[in-house]
């Protein structure tokens, strides 16, 4: 494809994800010169009018096959494979693909599809690394073998889950890149209103103290241990708190998040639950609600959830089993537990810590003023010119 100078771009298609973490990484490029770029299933997404106006193109691979099967687990993907095989076959191939989440779905159908690319960069975003099921490793590594380069997140507990799977084979292709995917409205908001005013605007008692437990509706975040632990607080203690729930993506499944509520309705807590699909400013209003976030994660890469609410200003309570020495190399302080039994303990002297909001405080300072985004472009935009093309 050519511009209307006539100089040939770099046809860039980014597959396997959606979300702000997306729309914010085709922002990045978009605003480079030389590219054109495509989204696998575009037109599907929540923000397929945002795509459009942007002349980002679409390329169906998980919106194929019988509509009415796409639901049904092993039927929808059968059908999904059929509909894909050899679709891409005899297109032009990609100058570059950039696959965002290594999950083995993605890989199968970018297999089948036939589609081909000159170049190829597997991202690894955090579970599709830490959780990755042994059986699919073989058809994970068929990927890298292929790949011009690897990327996973610049942060110590990537890099050392990555070679503890694939040793050193893949150092000379692997990269550290600071994801850009935070909610840069939190950016804006903590300048023009304070936790008070945004738990008002959520109907929230101001006077409540404000806990999050997770920043999704997964299992993985133990959402019913923390609770079994809070449960233990004196009862004029549970009385000051309001919990919040951010069950809005991934959602979990429906059995899990009604049993929270069940759970929830034998305390004396009162509690809010954030369900439906949010916009970013919604869901910066909802972090900056928030003085504490209980983040118990079987695993995670500094989460950019964990660090919207410091930047937000709540205080984090983090497991210990989670290596986020990066935050504190930057000086950002936080409370950790290494069993749930710790809980109780530390979220009653957290609260009445008189010094601790002095320490969000600083910890926000510290987060706003690091330019993440910049350093997230420079490296993104080093790794596609190493493959040739020059923005």
């Amino acid at each position: 494809m050519s511009n209307s100078d006539g100089v040939s771009k770099t046809r860039v298609l980014v597959a396997g994800s959606d979300g702000i973490a997306t729309r914010s990484f085709l922002e990045l490029l978009r605003k480079q010169n030389g590219l054109s770029l495509a989204l696998t299933d575009a037109d599907d997404s929540k923000d397929a009018d945002w795509y459009f106006s942007r002349d980002v193109k679409n390329l169906p691979l998980y919106s194929t096959g019988v509509r009415r099967f796409r639901g049904v687990r092993i039927i929808g993907g059968v059908s999904r494979l059929l509909s894909l095989v050899g679709r891409y076959r005899t297109s032009e191939p990609m100058d570059i693909l950039h696959i965002q989440g290594m999950w083995p779905e993605t890989l199968l159908l970018l297999d089948v599809s036939g589609l081909k690319a000159k170049h190829i960069i597997c991202s690894f975003w955090g579970s599709d690394l830490l959780r990755m099921n042994n059986a699919f490793k073989p058809l994970v590594r068929r990927w890298l073998e292929k790949a011009d380069a690897i990327t996973v997140q610049n942060r110590v507990t990537m890099k050392s889950a990555f070679q503890r799977i694939w040793g050193d084979t893949y150092d000379d292709k692997l990269h550290g890149v600071l994801y850009d995917v935070e909610n840069r409205e939190i950016d804006n908001l903590v300048f023009k209103m304070d936790g008070s005013e945004a738990k008002r605007c959520l109907g929230v008692d101001d006077s409540k103290y404000t806990i999050a437990i997770g920043y999704n509706a997964n299992p993985n975040m133990h959402h019913l241990e923390v609770l079994r632990q809070l449960s233990k607080l004196p009862l004029d203690t549970l009385d000051k708190i309001h919990l919040i729930f951010p069950f809005t993506y991934p959602r979990g499944n429906d059995e899990y998040r009604e049993t929270i509520k069940q759970f929830v309705e034998d305390m004396p807590c009162t509690a809010t639950y954030f369900e439906g699909w949010l916009k970013e400013d919604e869901v910066a209003l909802m972090r900056l609600a928030c003085d504490m976030l209980v983040h118990a994660q079987t695993s995670d890469a500094a989460s950019a959830s964990v660090i919207e609410f410091l930047k937000a200003g709540a205080s984090l309570v983090n497991a210990g089993w989670i290596d986020y020495r990066e935050l504190r190399d930057l000086g950002v302080t936080y409370r950790e537990f290494s069993s749930f039994e710790q809980l109780p303990e530390i979220i009653a002297q957290q609260m009445n810590d008189c010094e601790a909001l002095d320490a969000s405080r600083r910890n926000r300072e510290i987060l706003l003023a690091r330019d993440e985004r910049a350093l997230s472009r420079d490296a993104w935009i080093s790794i596609y010119n190493e493959l040739g093309w020059n923005g």
